[in-house]
């Protein structure tokens, strides 16, 4: 991965966690390690556990999300959070997987943040 697209993907992380602690999520780890795979937020809010994938294109493609997650990536995080939710002996009925879309119009220099509850 290109170190311009790791920053730019930090940087959707760093939108999604302001926009999330903005509505009352409390932050407790991010980019946390299982093994290979990877959690970019582990939240809190109202007795949940959230696990938050976020995801950071260039432009808008009508709100579509068909596809971003692809099965192998969403096994991948079932896998990851059954690893955390074990570790910190978090019970898997209180959890939930969410998706947070950042659009970057690169045109008008515009970020929309679209959040999608339980994937």
């Amino acid at each position: 991965m290109s170190l311009e697209k790791k920053n730019f993907g930090a940087w959707g992380e760093d939108v999604a966690v302001a926009y999330l602690e903005r509505n009352g999520y409390r932050i407790l780890s991010r980019n946390y390690r299982v093994g290979h795979k990877e959690l970019d937020v582990v939240a809190t809010r109202d007795d949940l556990t959230i696990f938050v994938e976020v995801k950071t294109r260039q432009e808008i493609l009508d709100g579509v999300i068909t596809g971003i997650l692809k099965r192998e990536q969403s096994r991948n995080l079932r896998f990851a959070i059954s690893g955390y939710a074990y570790q910190f002996r978090i019970d898997l009925e209180k959890t939930r997987l969410d998706l947070i879309v950042i659009d970057f119009k690169l045109s008008k220099k515009t970020a929309k943040i679209s959040h999608y509850y339980g994937v």
